[in-house]
């Protein structure tokens, strides 16, 4: 049974949209909300593979460039590439299809389910059963079913939650509930993963385990990791490369040594009090 789901999984995964390029391209990328520019003439590329760890005070756009990417934002100029395939124009639900998922800065779990259903949702985009089979519970939504709960307990597992998969979100710790929903988002089988503040409210020892997490996450599911964090020692140890934006503009980007000695990031961010 093990072997027939990880075929199936390895099957989902080559089945979709793209050139193999996997490089996520920023050209430009432009936004206003009520005449302020929350992001000016944005440009970034984060090649396959790697952690870009993407820094700056608060008000700097990190989180509105999230959204511009997810679908949330539609810039007003500017493009957005990842896989070869142009996201800026596309649905939130199409680009999910494109193996882009996020996490946000607050946990948002449902606490009337279990771990193990939450982590289920993040396949909602993948529901080929049918509403009328899921209100008939007819076999091929049960079959569907049983699939992502597998899915979803060999997630669980890999972080290290398999105990928790029948707890209420209610129960958990804050970084255990990020770590779930850290799990819903590789539910939906990204190849880009996009953390928002994931070691937002956790304690020293939590957050040097977080990236170990990250880093192990990366190489078992071959990802691209884009990550917004206050966290300057996380960030410094774990990216391979960390872009800076200040008041909406790209400041910096290169390797974290280069970025952290760079005056005008200093001036702007690292050197400011937290």
């Amino acid at each position: 049974m093990a072997a027939e789901h990880s075929a199936a999984t390895a099957a989902r995964q080559t089945d979709r949209p793209g050139t193999g390029t996997q490089r996520l391209e920023l050209s430009s990328v432009s936004i206003s909300f009520g005449g302020i520019r929350a992001l000016r003439e944005v440009s970034l590329t984060v090649e396959a593979g790697t952690i870009c760890g993407l820094i700056g005070p608060n008000g700097a756009g990190k989180t509105t460039l999230f959204n511009c990417v997810t679908g949330v934002y539609q810039p007003d100029s500017g493009q957005i590439r990842w896989d070869g395939v142009e996201l800026t124009a596309l649905p939130r639900r199409q680009i999910i299809k494109h193996r882009v998922a996020r996490t946000f800065q607050n946990v948002a779990l449902f606490p009337e389910l279990d771990v193990i259903e939450n982590v289920m949702l993040g396949a909602h985009h993948r529901d080929r059963a049918g509403v009328a089979a899921a209100a008939l519970r007819l076999p091929r939504f049960r079959r569907q079913e049983r699939d992502l709960r597998q899915q979803a307990a060999e997630i669980l597992g890999s972080l290290g939650l398999e105990r928790f998969a029948a707890a209420s979100p209610e129960d958990l710790t804050l970084g255990t509930a990020k770590r779930v929903e850290l799990a819903r988002a590789l539910m939906s089988e990204p190849k880009l993963l996009l953390l928002d503040e994931p070691a937002s409210g956790l304690v020293h020892s939590e957050v040097r385990e977080l990236g170990e997490v990250i880093r192990t996450l990366r190489e078992r599911y071959d990802l691209t990791v884009v990550l917004v964090e206050h966290h300057m020692e996380l960030v410094m140890s774990l990216a391979d490369h960390v872009a800076v934006l200040a008041s909406g503009q790209r400041l910096a980007y290169g390797p974290p040594a280069a970025v952290q000695n760079d005056p005008a990031v200093i001036a702007a961010y690292l050197g400011s009090a937290e």
